[in-house]
Protein backbone atom coordinates (compact mmCIF):
# COMPACT_ATOMS: atom_id res chain seq x y z
CA UNK A 1 0.00 0.00 0.00
CA UNK A 2 2.82 2.40 0.82
CA UNK A 3 4.37 1.91 -2.62
CA UNK A 4 1.03 2.66 -4.32
CA UNK A 5 0.54 5.74 -2.18
CA UNK A 6 4.02 7.07 -2.89
CA UNK A 7 3.67 6.49 -6.64
CA UNK A 8 0.35 8.34 -6.57
CA UNK A 9 2.00 11.28 -4.81
CA UNK A 10 4.82 11.32 -7.35
CA UNK A 11 2.31 11.41 -10.21
CA UNK A 12 0.36 14.16 -8.46
CA UNK A 13 3.49 16.23 -7.79
CA UNK A 14 4.43 16.09 -11.47
CA UNK A 15 0.93 17.01 -12.73
CA UNK A 16 -0.40 19.31 -10.00
CA UNK A 17 2.24 20.33 -7.42
CA UNK A 18 -0.19 22.42 -5.30
CA UNK A 19 -2.42 19.38 -4.81
CA UNK A 20 0.56 17.29 -3.67
CA UNK A 21 1.33 20.02 -1.14
CA UNK A 22 -2.30 20.00 0.01
CA UNK A 23 -2.18 16.24 0.56
CA UNK A 24 0.99 16.70 2.63
CA UNK A 25 -0.80 19.36 4.68
CA UNK A 26 -3.79 17.10 5.31
CA UNK A 27 -1.43 14.34 6.40
CA UNK A 28 0.39 16.65 8.80
CA UNK A 29 -2.86 17.89 10.30
CA UNK A 30 -4.16 14.34 10.73
CA UNK A 31 -0.92 12.96 12.16
CA UNK A 32 -0.42 10.64 9.17
CA UNK A 33 2.32 10.02 6.65
CA UNK A 34 1.72 11.65 3.24
CA UNK A 35 1.63 8.26 1.52
CA UNK A 36 -1.36 7.27 3.68
CA UNK A 37 -3.40 10.20 2.38
CA UNK A 38 -2.04 9.39 -1.07
CA UNK A 39 -3.60 5.93 -0.75
CA UNK A 40 -6.98 7.46 0.08
CA UNK A 41 -6.85 9.64 -3.01
CA UNK A 42 -5.63 6.73 -5.17
CA UNK A 43 -8.40 4.30 -4.18
CA UNK A 44 -9.56 3.91 -7.81
CA UNK A 45 -6.00 3.31 -8.98
CA UNK A 46 -5.44 0.64 -6.33
CA UNK A 47 -8.68 -1.14 -7.31
CA UNK A 48 -7.40 -1.15 -10.90
CA UNK A 49 -3.98 -2.42 -9.80
CA UNK A 50 -5.49 -5.45 -8.06
CA UNK A 51 -7.89 -5.99 -11.00
CA UNK A 52 -10.96 -5.65 -8.82
CA UNK A 53 -14.11 -5.99 -10.93
CA UNK A 54 -17.31 -4.71 -9.36
CA UNK A 55 -20.93 -5.05 -10.33
CA UNK A 56 -21.59 -1.41 -11.07
CA UNK A 57 -21.90 1.47 -8.68
CA UNK A 58 -22.88 5.02 -9.52
CA UNK A 59 -25.40 6.30 -12.05
CA UNK A 60 -25.56 9.89 -13.35
CA UNK A 61 -28.43 11.66 -15.11
CA UNK A 62 -28.36 15.10 -16.74
CA UNK A 63 -31.20 16.99 -18.40
CA UNK A 64 -30.60 20.24 -20.29
CA UNK A 65 -34.04 21.81 -20.72
CA UNK A 66 -34.57 24.46 -23.39
CA UNK A 67 -36.15 26.91 -20.98
CA UNK A 68 -34.25 26.57 -17.72
CA UNK A 69 -31.05 25.59 -15.94
CA UNK A 70 -29.64 22.04 -16.07
CA UNK A 71 -31.04 19.37 -13.77
CA UNK A 72 -28.56 16.74 -12.62
CA UNK A 73 -28.58 13.88 -10.13
CA UNK A 74 -26.46 10.86 -9.35
CA UNK A 75 -26.35 7.89 -7.03
CA UNK A 76 -23.27 7.01 -5.04
CA UNK A 77 -23.48 3.26 -4.42
CA UNK A 78 -20.67 2.33 -2.07
CA UNK A 79 -19.98 0.23 1.02
CA UNK A 80 -22.48 0.69 3.85
CA UNK A 81 -19.76 0.82 6.49
CA UNK A 82 -18.33 3.94 4.80
CA UNK A 83 -21.54 5.92 5.16
CA UNK A 84 -19.92 8.15 7.80
CA UNK A 85 -16.79 8.84 5.73
CA UNK A 86 -18.22 11.45 3.30
CA UNK A 87 -17.88 15.15 3.95
CA UNK A 88 -19.35 18.23 2.26
CA UNK A 89 -16.43 20.61 1.93
CA UNK A 90 -16.53 24.22 0.76
CA UNK A 91 -13.51 26.42 0.12
CA UNK A 92 -12.76 29.73 -1.61
CA UNK A 93 -9.81 30.20 -3.93
CA UNK A 94 -7.67 33.32 -4.14
CA UNK A 95 -9.50 34.13 -7.38
CA UNK A 96 -12.78 34.26 -5.48
CA UNK A 97 -14.16 31.05 -6.97
CA UNK A 98 -16.01 28.99 -4.36
CA UNK A 99 -15.96 25.21 -4.70
CA UNK A 100 -18.26 22.85 -2.86
CA UNK A 101 -17.50 19.13 -3.11
CA UNK A 102 -19.10 16.01 -1.69
CA UNK A 103 -16.19 13.68 -1.09
CA UNK A 104 -14.58 11.36 1.46
CA UNK A 105 -12.41 12.54 4.34
CA UNK A 106 -8.89 13.04 3.00
CA UNK A 107 -9.90 12.83 -0.68
CA UNK A 108 -9.46 16.18 -2.41
CA UNK A 109 -12.67 16.08 -4.48
CA UNK A 110 -15.38 13.94 -6.02
CA UNK A 111 -18.84 15.31 -6.86
CA UNK A 112 -19.06 19.09 -6.80
CA UNK A 113 -20.25 22.48 -8.01
CA UNK A 114 -18.59 25.88 -8.28
CA UNK A 115 -19.53 29.55 -8.47
CA UNK A 116 -18.01 29.52 -11.97
CA UNK A 117 -21.24 27.78 -12.99
CA UNK A 118 -19.73 24.30 -13.43
CA UNK A 119 -20.56 21.04 -11.67
CA UNK A 120 -19.19 17.49 -11.86
CA UNK A 121 -20.45 13.98 -11.22
CA UNK A 122 -18.21 10.96 -10.81
CA UNK A 123 -18.67 7.29 -11.82
CA UNK A 124 -16.10 4.51 -11.76
CA UNK A 125 -15.24 2.60 -14.94
CA UNK A 126 -13.05 -0.40 -15.74
CA UNK A 127 -10.98 -0.85 -18.90
CA UNK A 128 -8.64 -3.48 -20.28
CA UNK A 129 -5.92 -0.82 -20.44
CA UNK A 130 -6.00 -0.20 -16.67
CA UNK A 131 -2.57 -0.85 -15.20
CA UNK A 132 -0.85 -1.23 -11.82
CA UNK A 133 1.63 1.50 -12.85
CA UNK A 134 -0.01 4.17 -10.71
CA UNK A 135 -0.79 7.37 -12.58
CA UNK A 136 -2.55 10.59 -11.62
CA UNK A 137 -5.44 9.72 -9.28
CA UNK A 138 -8.71 10.36 -11.10
CA UNK A 139 -10.15 12.08 -8.02
CA UNK A 140 -7.48 14.75 -8.47
CA UNK A 141 -8.62 15.29 -12.06
CA UNK A 142 -12.07 16.07 -10.67
CA UNK A 143 -10.45 18.50 -8.23
CA UNK A 144 -8.55 20.39 -10.93
CA UNK A 145 -11.68 20.59 -13.08
CA UNK A 146 -13.57 22.11 -10.16
CA UNK A 147 -10.70 24.50 -9.40
CA UNK A 148 -9.80 25.59 -12.92
CA UNK A 149 -12.43 24.82 -15.56
CA UNK A 150 -15.26 27.14 -16.52
CA UNK A 151 -16.42 25.23 -19.60
CA UNK A 152 -16.84 21.66 -20.79
CA UNK A 153 -13.98 22.18 -23.25
CA UNK A 154 -11.58 23.29 -20.50
CA UNK A 155 -12.55 20.28 -18.41
CA UNK A 156 -11.84 17.91 -21.32
CA UNK A 157 -8.43 19.53 -21.88
CA UNK A 158 -7.53 19.03 -18.20
CA UNK A 159 -8.56 15.38 -18.36
CA UNK A 160 -6.47 14.80 -21.47
CA UNK A 161 -3.40 16.33 -19.79
CA UNK A 162 -3.19 13.65 -17.06
CA UNK A 163 -1.39 10.33 -17.40
CA UNK A 164 -3.76 7.87 -15.75
CA UNK A 165 -3.59 4.22 -14.77
CA UNK A 166 -7.28 3.70 -13.95
CA UNK A 167 -10.56 4.55 -15.62
CA UNK A 168 -13.47 6.77 -14.62
CA UNK A 169 -16.08 9.06 -16.10
CA UNK A 170 -16.42 12.65 -14.91
CA UNK A 171 -19.65 14.21 -16.12
CA UNK A 172 -19.26 17.98 -16.42
CA UNK A 173 -22.28 20.31 -16.54
CA UNK A 174 -22.46 24.06 -17.12
CA UNK A 175 -25.31 26.44 -17.70
CA UNK A 176 -25.10 25.84 -21.45
CA UNK A 177 -23.73 22.33 -21.96
CA UNK A 178 -22.62 18.98 -20.60
CA UNK A 179 -20.43 15.99 -21.42
CA UNK A 180 -19.48 12.72 -19.81
CA UNK A 181 -15.67 12.67 -20.00
CA UNK A 182 -14.64 9.02 -20.19
CA UNK A 183 -11.06 8.65 -18.97
CA UNK A 184 -8.82 5.59 -19.36
CA UNK A 185 -5.15 4.81 -20.05
CA UNK A 186 -6.28 4.04 -23.63
CA UNK A 187 -7.60 7.56 -24.14
CA UNK A 188 -10.20 10.17 -23.26
CA UNK A 189 -13.58 10.64 -24.94
CA UNK A 190 -16.31 13.22 -24.37
CA UNK A 191 -19.91 11.99 -24.68
CA UNK A 192 -22.40 14.81 -25.37
CA UNK A 193 -26.10 14.83 -24.49
CA UNK A 194 -28.57 13.46 -27.00
CA UNK A 195 -30.77 15.65 -29.20
CA UNK A 196 -33.33 15.69 -26.39
CA UNK A 197 -30.80 17.22 -24.00
CA UNK A 198 -30.56 14.05 -21.90
CA UNK A 199 -27.24 12.51 -20.86
CA UNK A 200 -27.16 9.26 -18.88
CA UNK A 201 -24.08 7.35 -17.67
CA UNK A 202 -23.51 4.32 -15.48
CA UNK A 203 -20.43 2.12 -15.17
CA UNK A 204 -19.65 1.11 -18.74
CA UNK A 205 -18.04 3.04 -21.60
CA UNK A 206 -20.26 4.67 -24.22
CA UNK A 207 -17.57 5.81 -26.66
CA UNK A 208 -17.41 3.24 -29.46
CA UNK A 209 -13.62 3.01 -29.45
CA UNK A 210 -13.21 2.72 -25.69
CA UNK A 211 -16.23 0.44 -25.23
CA UNK A 212 -14.38 -2.42 -26.94
CA UNK A 213 -12.10 -2.62 -23.90
CA UNK A 214 -14.71 -1.90 -21.24
CA UNK A 215 -14.16 -4.02 -18.16
CA UNK A 216 -17.74 -3.60 -16.93
CA UNK A 217 -20.50 -4.72 -19.30
CA UNK A 218 -23.77 -2.78 -19.59
CA UNK A 219 -26.04 -3.68 -16.70
CA UNK A 220 -29.70 -3.33 -15.93
CA UNK A 221 -29.00 -3.15 -12.21
CA UNK A 222 -31.03 -0.39 -10.60
CA UNK A 223 -29.26 2.26 -8.52
CA UNK A 224 -29.84 1.92 -4.80
CA UNK A 225 -28.47 4.96 -3.00
CA UNK A 226 -29.30 8.56 -3.79
CA UNK A 227 -26.57 10.97 -2.76
CA UNK A 228 -27.91 14.31 -3.88
CA UNK A 229 -28.92 16.73 -6.60
CA UNK A 230 -26.81 19.56 -7.96
CA UNK A 231 -28.18 22.53 -9.90
CA UNK A 232 -25.83 24.75 -11.88
CA UNK A 233 -26.53 27.91 -13.85
CA UNK A 234 -24.34 30.32 -15.75
CA UNK A 235 -24.25 32.41 -12.56
CA UNK A 236 -23.26 29.47 -10.34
Amino acid sequence: MRAWGERALDACAAWAPPLAEEIAGIAAGAGLEPWQVGVINARTEILAAIDMVGHGECSTSVVLPQDGPPRTVQTWDWHDHLRDAPVLWEYEQDSGRVVRTFTEAGTLAKIGVTTAGLGVHFNILRHDSDTPETGVPVHLIARRILDEASSVEEAVDLARSARVSASTVITVVTGTGAASIEISPAGVAAIPPGPDGVLLHCNHFLDAGLAAGSGTPPSGRAPTTACGTWRTTSKG
